[in-house]
């Protein structure tokens, strides 16, 4: 007899994720730090993170490389380390 196995894969990055007290400019770069992949889903379907990360391009924290569909990496920017306190910015 042969098992059946069924992956599971999430088009849904850690930073749509935050908690609803965390969902700040700060927050958001401290995840996409570790974390840089946003997919066109979380942006469509969560307004606060499509305004937080216009925000953060137009500061220039950030800039946006776009991957393979449904992916854009969003790298921190030493502008944007110096907002989370990162020593090595």
């Amino acid at each position: 007899m042969s098992k059946t196995v069924v992956f599971i894969d999430s088009f849904s990055g850690d930073v749509a994720d935050l908690p609803r007290k965390k969902r700040t400019e700060t927050e958001v770069l401290k995840v996409l730090s570790r974390s840089p992949r946003v997919s066109c889903f979380d942006m469509v379907e969560h307004a606060w993170l499509r305004n937080i990360i216009c925000r953060l391009l137009t500061k220039q924290a950030v800039f946006a490389v776009q991957e393979g569909f449904p992916w854009t990496r969003y790298t921190v920017t030493a502008s944007g380390k110096l907002l989370i306190g990162d020593p090595h910015a």
